[in-house]
């Protein structure tokens, strides 16, 4: 039998796999011999690479990881020490604009506040309409502490039908109504978060109003390097949030 369809195959193939060999730019196993020139350039070719993009993303990541430590390492530590100053007037957290005047069954009260930062003078309802009113000045204690006053009440009515009290949390401690007008001093410790306040009272808004001046205020306030903390940790939390915002954009 003849060899030759043996041979020609045996060509065919040889021709087939040099065509391959010059085809395939990068074969991952034709590593021939130690002195293969292309070994480093295969060496290069197949092994892993990060694109800059890659790159960029785990640096992201990491970043949005360290900030969201970092936001919670601050936060934490100003809720678990949260050291308080006083704050010795109506100003700053405590500055009038700030507190809420509340008129209960649509009263006229109102609060003076023109001899702010010293004082302030809430007025009780007098609309002559019948009504009992409640006239509230309230805020939220920025910080955990003693709060202190010097009050003082005054109305023209008469009896108990006018009345001054201090409010916690909605609780009413009387100071003084239309027959026992006079002036005292008041402190009391609050926790940060409680509402506290003043109300004057009137039973049925006729004549005159009652009249609570409150001076000498003091509140509890955080400490500078606590707020520093909480400034921190909140910019900590706005830039993870940025940054997890714009990644889903």
């Amino acid at each position: 039998m003849s060899a030759a369809p043996e041979i020609g195959k045996a060509h065919a193939a040889l021709a087939a796999a040099s065509e391959y060999k010059r085809n395939v730019k990068d074969p991952p196993f034709f590593l021939t011999t130690k002195n293969d020139p292309d070994i480093p350039r295969r060496m290069k070719t197949l092994a892993p690479t990060r694109t800059r993009n890659q790159r960029n993303q785990a640096v992201s990541i990491n970043l949005e990881k360290s900030l969201t430590r970092y936001a919670l390492a601050t936060a934490g530590l100003a809720a678990v020490a949260m050291p308080a100053a006083a704050k010795a007037d109506f100003s700053g957290y405590y500055a009038p604009s700030h507190w809420t005047l509340t008129n209960t069954n649509g009263g006229s009260g109102f609060v003076d506040t023109s001899g702010a930062p010293a004082s302030i003078v809430l007025h009780g309802s007098a609309d002559q309409s019948l009504n009992t009113t409640d006239t509230d000045f309230t805020i939220a204690a920025a910080a955990s502490g003693t709060v202190s006053f010097h009050w003082s009440y005054f109305s023209t009515d008469t009896g108990p039908f006018d009345a001054a009290y201090f409010l916690l949390n909605g609780v009413p401690t009387f100071l003084a109504d239309n027959g026992s007008q006079g002036s005292g001093n008041f402190s009391i410790a609050v926790s940060g978060g409680n509402i506290f306040g003043f109300r004057v009272e009137s039973l049925d808004n006729l004549f005159g109003d009652g009249e609570l001046t409150v001076s000498n205020f003091s509140a509890p306030v955080p400490e500078g390097s606590t707020l520093s903390l909480l400034a921190l940790g909140a910019l900590g939390v706005a830039i993870v949030m940025r940054r997890r915002a714009q990644a889903a954009a």
